[in-house]
């Protein structure tokens, strides 16, 4: 027996009531039983795809290889403080843990964590912290595998023994001679170490980086003998990056570039850079790098600043798109939509009164969430984390 709808069936509340009043839908489905159950399961299913796109988006489709090439269960605490780092213990595994040096007046001194009480110890007039020094880790094998992200250092992982190759990324300084301004000969420096681990045993590295950005650090030299690169000697260093490919990972893309050789001397005085000699390194790039990059290549270089640019893009869309308030979008959204689709599916009759109440809730949703974001964004000065630029830290 079929049954007659009513008035109240349009309105919920009565003649003025919306459509979406509390136990509407719930009352639907109830009374059309497993037919009311299935279309509410379908309803959902298409309602929060966007939230399941968002969230594959953000995180399932990220490149994985430099991780799974060192372990499937790596644990890594970046911008450890000293009391933390020295109450870690390796456990079932080998434990590692990474501080770098800059140079010194009296020799090398260490990058503490910018909350580390360590740092002030030895009341120097400009405390020296971590804050854009890369550290990347990868097994010493025969292949080339990728250097994988850890993060800000000091910092400790947890890993399987073995044989690791440490890399640690930072911003070189510029010439002494040069104006302070001037442009460094690198965009950016790197420095490398190997270390050996065994299994329930610390191991602590100490990596120099000499020619940090610090008035102390020591400045690279032109093979050439010129204060800087031309246009002409960077051509093939240009190309290559025109022509790369770039994987998405959780720290930025993947990317295989051949970059100048540097040559290191003893007590690395009369280093020098060699663009006529590029070799391959394959690393993950943060946001916060490759804009670095872009900004030190010269203004003829157009092409190769529009693919840096393309890539920076992608990263500034993919951390707008991990905000917070893309989640509160999709998930609420998924809810209005979710009823609509029930409605619409339990009593098509109603369909066009429960679009124009969804619709009404989806702006007055997307109003408040853009406020509560503007209000929030005031108090608390939110703009990016000060590592890789507008991407989050990895998840560890």
């Amino acid at each position: 027996m079929s049954r007659i709808v009513g008035p109240a069936d349009y309105h919920g509340r009565g003649a003025t009531g919306p459509v979406f009043s509390g136990g509407y839908l719930f009352r639907l489905v109830r009374e059309a039983g497993v037919k009311g159950v299935l279309a509410l399961i379908s309803a959902a299913a298409a309602a929060f795809l966007p939230l399941i796109v968002l969230l594959w988006f953000n995180f399932f489709r990220f490149d994985t290889v430099p991780l799974t090439a060192i372990s499937r269960n790596v644990q890594v605490k970046q911008e450890q403080t000293t009391d933390d780092a020295e109450s870690e213990e390796p456990g079932e595994t080998a434990l590692l843990q990474i501080f770098c040096e800059v140079p010194n007046a009296d020799g090398w001194r260490t990058l503490y964590a910018f909350d580390d009480p360590a740092r002030n110890a030895n009341e120097e007039i400009i405390p020296l912290f971590a804050s854009h020094e890369a550290v990347y880790l990868r097994p010493r094998r025969e292949m080339d595998l990728p250097f994988a992200l850890l993060g800000l250092p000091p910092l400790s992982i947890w890993l399987p023994a073995g044989d690791y190759e440490i890399l640690v990324v930072y911003r070189p300084c510029s010439d002494w001679n040069a104006d302070r301004d001037a442009t460094p000969m690198l965009p950016l420096a790197a420095s490398r170490c190997d270390c050996t681990l065994e299994d329930g045993q610390r191991t602590v590295v100490r990596v120099p980086l000499p020619h940090h950005e610090e008035p102390l650090g020591i400045p690279l030299r032109d093979a050439s003998g010129e204060q800087a690169a031309s246009p002409e000697r960077l051509a093939p260093f240009c190309r290559a990056i025109e022509q790369t490919t770039a994987v998405p990972t959780p720290g930025g893309v993947l990317l295989n570039l051949p970059e100048p050789t540097v040559r290191h001397q003893d007590e690395h005085r009369e280093c020098t850079v060699h663009f006529d000699e590029l070799a391959a390194v394959n690393r993950e790039w943060t946001r916060e790098q490759l804009a670095e990059l872009r900004a030190w290549l010269p203004a003829e270089a157009t092409a190769t600043r529009n693919r840096l640019d393309e890539l920076i893009r992608s990263l500034d869309w993919r951390a707008f798109f991990q905000g917070w308030y893309c989640y509160v979008a999709a998930g609420v959204s998924g809810l209005v939509l979710t009823r609509w689709g029930a409605i619409s599916l339990l009593e098509p009759v109603n369909r066009r009164r429960a679009l124009y109440e969804s619709i009404r809730i989806a702006v007055a949703v997307f109003l408040l969430a853009a406020g509560a974001w503007f209000f929030w964004s005031l108090l608390t000065g939110a703009g990016g984390c000060r590592f890789g630029g507008a991407l989050p830290k990895r998840p560890f």
